[in-house]
């Protein structure tokens, strides 16, 4: 759907989704935070499998990538809105073992 049509038919969801998308549950999905946690969760398998590469690329959709970084950084719940992704960006991460994440690169 174009946004004015979503605005236009769900106004409330779409009052929610622009200023605290953290709370909103679209029937039959997921909400930002169980997004987060799926997605956060998986990066976390995928670092402790000590057989993967050292080295990795994800590619998604830039909500579960904003919903990465926000985890990475350790932001706050209202996140979302603060990070901005460009299209087809390059993000880069450097994850020290037992220790933190480091963002390197953001929308290069």
């Amino acid at each position: 759907m174009l946004k004015e049509d979503v605005k236009r038919e769900f106004p409330e969801e779409f009052e929610m989704w622009m200023n605290r998308p953290q709370n909103l549950v679209i029937p039959g999905g997921e909400s930002i935070n169980d997004l987060q946690r799926r997605s956060f969760t998986r990066l976390k398998e995928i670092l402790s499998d000590k057989s993967g590469p050292n080295n990795f690329a994800v590619v998604s959709h830039r909500s579960v990538l904003k919903c990465l970084l926000g985890a990475i950084l350790g932001m706050d719940e209202d996140y979302f809105w603060k990070i901005h992704l460009n299209t087809a960006a390059l993000n880069m991460v450097e994850y020290i073992p037992n220790c933190r994440f480091i963002l390197k690169k953001l929308n290069g």
